[in-house]
């Protein structure tokens, strides 16, 4: 097993949050009419974020996938994965973005981290 699996959840669980946090301003916030869109004080402090997340847990999934062998992750999904939830920090923010792509992008991102989230669980005997 990856040398540091709490390390592994936590990073795993932070970039879940934070995906269902683009989810909830895509949807809820950025529609709304009177919101205006700070880039300076939300957009890049959020996006700093999520790319530090989005990188610490590109390391460690690479890192399981590695030690693991997994049959049904592939570090190209560790890659898409991870170039997906930056693409989606920067577009949650604005309106223009189609709704379908957007949420496929999110479902796309949630799928593959519970999916490791999945293989990580101790097999039934």
């Amino acid at each position: 097993m990856i040398r540091d699996s709490t390390r592994f959840i936590y990073v795993k669980r932070n970039l879940l949050r934070q995906t269902e946090a683009m989810k909830t301003q895509y949807l809820e916030r950025s529609p709304s009419p009177d919101y205006e869109v700070d880039f300076y004080g939300e957009v890049k402090p959020f996006v700093d974020e999520v790319t530090e997340t989005a990188e610490a847990w590109r390391v460690e999934a690479k890192q399981w996938i590695k030690e693991a062998r997994p049959l049904y992750i592939h570090p190209v999904q560790v890659d898409k994965t991870v170039e997906n939830a930056l693409m989606a920090a920067v577009q949650c923010f604005h309106t223009k973005v189609r709704k379908t792509r957007f949420i496929n992008t999110i479902e796309a991102i949630i799928y593959v981290l519970e999916s490791i989230e999945a293989a990580l669980q101790p097999k039934e005997q």
